[in-house]
């Protein structure tokens, strides 16, 4: 299975070297080059001949036979281009003028045709006629189970959610998908490829075990601290108690018993060490203290431990977190309600900022105002793990752009596609377009133009103004996160945020775009850049991972059980409802369930996608 993976990259990684010899193969075949001078020579003599004899004739009819010339020289050009028809020399329009090209797309949104901006310009700016279907999100999972059933496909299929196993199905077994590897190269989608040098596990990840390629992702940024969501200290109460930012599990509990002991805001039953909730955000903050054990991204499922997949609550190391986790429960660490507690139960028990030392959300989320004496965790240490790791989740999306293999436009399709993999686009896909493209198609009345304090304005209104307020119908065809192509975000590991990219296609230079520490979203992603940035360490990419679809229930299955019994049986052990001497019989108890087959299947795969990915880094000169 990896082998055939790796032959299809090994040949992306040849194809990429080619094209780059692609300017000097050019010039060798030049008209002017040695191996036709003779000619060239002789041709040269002849004319000099009728010059001396036909001065005035050659005058006039000189620039005419030159005119021939160049228009003989193009249209052989235009024979011999891989993709007739279509446009190569930019990326609008997508097809030469002439062709008539009308393509359906089926997508998960239920706004109508005429309320899309991105849709309208994809058509204007493309020249290719696009007929839109809108699904509503509630029925997208019955209509393409239909369309499937039937074979009625639309051209293009946007964010149906196809998964790794329907991809395999749907596009290995029953060939319903279009193979898009014959369309991967630099000459039809070049800002595809240059992602992909860029992110080569992007092109790892959307490749399948037979090595073809069925769906294009969408990319966010590589290792990006300023998206995870994670828990963030009281600074101010921690100044107040005279303590230093813990950096051990330790000295974490230290400090949360020390806050209840001193109630440093004096607000007696109210004060609240840990304001958090295993309902409120996934519960972040029994992630963020799991992680502290070893387990790269927290979870209580698979994870990776020591550079292993494992399945955490299998694990040693995770009956020392319930351990510790159902002593808070008995000293009122963690709030007796914090298996029942939703966030609109749990946000007036923080709402004034000054009880929680510990809160599993960014702030101001729970909080209209003391959100910023809170900041990002930096990760812990314990006995059983000496690593400072904060776990980055799986940042491909894949499954959300596919294309019927019926299609008589498939190259013209992805040379549309070709455009979600540039900066413009992943602008003025959640901000619109900027003022001086005047590409409005009378929807709104201008587009933005970012002053110098790098603050978004709208038309003529006044001050930084939010999009979706100022024109709603600018927003977004494809969500408020693209399904596909690059992300706002997608530099955001490297020091930039969302609206650098505007400032870039404004002036055409990168600057690092200040945060607004007053703004309650800015100031939880600085702090977590800034605190947790360096610690970034990828998780268990699952998303990457193809099974057949008799593994894929089976797993499935499993899956199922074990996590809706790991999650019953670990509350019990919190509060204290089942006796922690029973943690061995429970992980006993998961093995019976099937836990070592699981964590069999996503060893291999991950061991697959390891070995792929080192080889392919090596061949591209980058390992």
């Amino acid at each position: 299975m990896a082998k055939k993976l790796l032959a299809l990259l090994m040949a992306l990684v040849m194809m990429l070297g080619i094209m780059a010899g692609c300017a000097s193969d050019e010039k060798a075949e030049d008209p002017d080059s040695s191996a036709t001078s003779s000619s060239a020579s002789t041709e040269k003599k002849e004319e000099t001949k009728k010059e001396e004899t036909k001065k005035e004739e050659t005058k006039k009819e000189e620039p005419k036979k030159e005119e021939t010339k160049t228009e003989e020289k193009k249209e052989e050009v235009k024979e011999e281009s891989p993709y007739p028809g279509i446009n190569l020399d930019s990326m609008w329009p997508v097809v030469e003028e002439g062709r008539n090209v009308e393509i359906d797309v089926g997508t998960r949104y239920s706004k109508a045709y005429e309320d899309w901006w991105t849709y309208k310009h994809f058509e204007e700016m493309s020249g290719i006629k696009i007929n839109l279907n809108p699904i509503h999100q509630d029925a997208i999972s019955e209509q393409k189970n239909l369309m499937l059933a039937s074979g009625d496909l639309p051209d293009l299929m946007h964010y149906f959610g196809f998964s790794n196993a329907d991809v395999v199905n749907y596009g290995d077994i029953q060939g319903m998908l279009l193979d898009m590897t014959p369309y991967i190269n630099e000459t039809l989608m070049p800002n595809f490829m240059a992602a992909c040098k860029e992110r080569p596990d992007v092109l790892v990840a959307m490749t399948t075990p037979s090595g073809t390629i069925y769906t294009l992702p969408r990319i966010s940024s590589a290792a990006n601290p300023a998206y995870m969501s994670m828990s963030y200290w009281n600074y101010e109460a921690l100044a107040k108690m005279g303590l230093e930012v813990p950096k051990t599990i330790d000295e974490a509990i230290a400090a949360l018993y020390q806050f209840q002991a001193d109630d440093p805001y004096g607000v007696g039953a109210a004060n609240m060490p840990i304001g958090g909730s295993a309902k409120h955000w996934g519960g972040i903050t029994e992630r963020f203290l799991l992680n502290a054990y070893g387990f790269v991204a927290g979870n209580k499922g698979l994870d990776l431990l020591d550079g292993e997949v494992v399945y955490s609550a299998a694990e040693e190391n995770y009956a020392a977190y319930l351990e510790m986790m159902n002593q808070f429960y008995t000293d009122g660490i963690l709030h007796p309600d914090y298996y029942t507690l939703d966030s609109a139960a749990l946000k007036p028990l923080v709402e004034g900022g000054e009880t929680s030392l510990l809160v599993g959300a960014p702030p101001y989320v729970l909080m209209q105002q003391g959100w910023d004496k809170f900041e990002a965790i930096t990760p812990l240490t314990s006995a059983q793990n000496k690593t400072q790791q904060y776990g980055v989740g799986f940042t491909t999306m894949l499954g959300n752009w596919v294309v019927n293999a019926e299609t008589e436009y498939a190259a013209e399709i992805m040379r549309l596609s070709d455009y979600t993999f540039t900066y413009e686009f992943a602008a003025y896909v959640t901000y619109g377009p900027k003022e001086s493209d005047d590409a409005t198609y009378g929807m709104f009345e201008k587009g933005w133009v970012m002053d110098d304090n790098y603050q978004l304005h709208y038309g003529d209104l006044d001050g930084k103004v939010a999009w979706n307020e100022a024109y709603p119908n600018m927003t977004t065809s494809l969500g408020a996160n693209p399904s596909v192509g690059i992300e706002g975000n997608y530099r955001v590991a490297e020091g930039y945020t969302t609206f650098a990219i505007c400032w870039y296609l404004q002036t055409g230079e990168w600057v690092k775009v200040p945060y607004d520490l007053t703004n309650g979203d800015d100031h939880y992603r600085y702090t977590s850049i800034k605190n947790v940035g360096k610690y970034a360490t990828p998780s268990l990419p699952t998303g990457a991972f193809y099974f057949d679809e008799e593994t894929s229930v089976r797993i499935s299955d499993i899956s199922a059980l074990i996590g809706t019994y790991t999650a019953t049986e670990e509350a019990k052990f919190i509060t204290g409802t089942r006796p922690l001497s029973e943690i061995p019989t429970f992980q006993q108890e998961l093995e019976d369930l099937g836990v070592e087959e699981l964590v069999g299947y996503y060893a291999e795969a991950y061991e697959n996608y390891t070995e792929t990915y080192e080889e392919y880094l090596k061949n591209m000169g980058m390992g």
